[in-house]
């Protein structure tokens, strides 16, 4: 079949010297404006991904003006948002230093005034509590997907290539029904309960950690829901264990914490004393 027969716009593409700089623009017409009009199926779900997502990014901090990885992760992220052409919203929250509620807690036996293994410290509910604010940001539903990024955070991939990839896992999120993207933590010794899809393993637990994920617009009152209608547990484990949501985990990982002191577990992290994977080489 020739190229001009099914898409009559390229004129003598076969000959043109580049085909594809004049065939690709026809191509993505075609998907963006024809495929869904053409007559032959109904169309179901909305093309925005293959367009210009409008997005947000919603950064959570503590200290942005003083916490030096914070200072850092900042500068990172905004750079991006202004090259990608995406909203950025700093969020600043309370160091949380009481002991947190026992009664809405999902294991009350566990809340304790210091961090220990699988305990919940002051830390944990104010880690929750930023989460859980950010998500149900009235707002959000206005935007085709938010994503959130803890405040010790920081892009280690191509900006443009995780711009891209983004886009593309804002479409997989809707075709296999994922409630969250992650695209900062391993997949490696985690439960792959689900096929791998395209670059995306599904329904991945645990959900560790949750420093930076993306929801999509139709998603958003299903979680904020869930937030504001069930107990509260350290943020990752409130994800997978109370809510059970339906999580997918990039193969890759584009973000990686900064070393250094964690408000939440109260001591240094880095690569060596934690899961090298997910922090920044120094």
């Amino acid at each position: 079949m020739r190229l001009d027969s099914l898409f009559p716009s390229v004129v003598g593409v076969e000959e043109h010297k580049n085909w594809s700089d004049a065939l690709l623009p026809v191509v993505k017409d075609y998907f963006e404006n024809k495929i869904k009009n053409n007559g032959l199926f109904t169309w179901k779900g909305n093309l925005n991904y293959l367009n210009n997502p409008k997005i947000k990014i919603m950064h959570l901090v503590t200290d942005p003006s003083n916490n030096p990885k914070e200072i850092r992760s900042t500068k990172n992220i905004v750079d991006f948002c202004e090259q990608m052409n995406i909203k950025f919203e700093q969020r600043v929250n309370k160091i949380w230093t009481e002991i947190p509620p026992v009664d809405t807690c999902a294991r009350p036996d566990v809340v304790q005034d210091k961090p220990g293994y699988y305990k919940l410290a002051p830390g944990h509910y104010g880690c929750y509590l930023a989460h859980k604010n950010a998500i149900c940001a009235d707002d959000n539903t206005k935007y085709d997907y938010v994503i959130i990024i803890e405040g010790d955070t920081i892009i280690d991939s191509d900006y443009q290539e995780l711009y891209d990839s983004l886009i593309r896992f804002n479409r997989l999120a809707h075709q296999t029904d994922m409630d969250i993207i992650g695209f900062g933590n391993p997949w490696q010794n985690r439960n792959l309960n689900g096929p791998k899809v395209e670059d995306i393993w599904t329904d991945v637990t645990p959900f560790i950690p949750a420093q930076s994920y993306l929801i999509t617009q139709n998603k958003v009152n299903k979680i904020k829901h869930l937030l504001e209608n069930t107990p509260w547990d350290a943020i990752d484990l409130w994800m997978c264990n109370v809510a059970r949501l339906r999580i997918g985990t990039a193969e890759k990982i584009y973000t990686k914490h900064l070393p250094g002191y964690s408000i939440i577990e109260q001591t240094v992290k880095d690569g060596k004393t934690d899961n090298p994977l997910i922090f920044l080489e120094e």
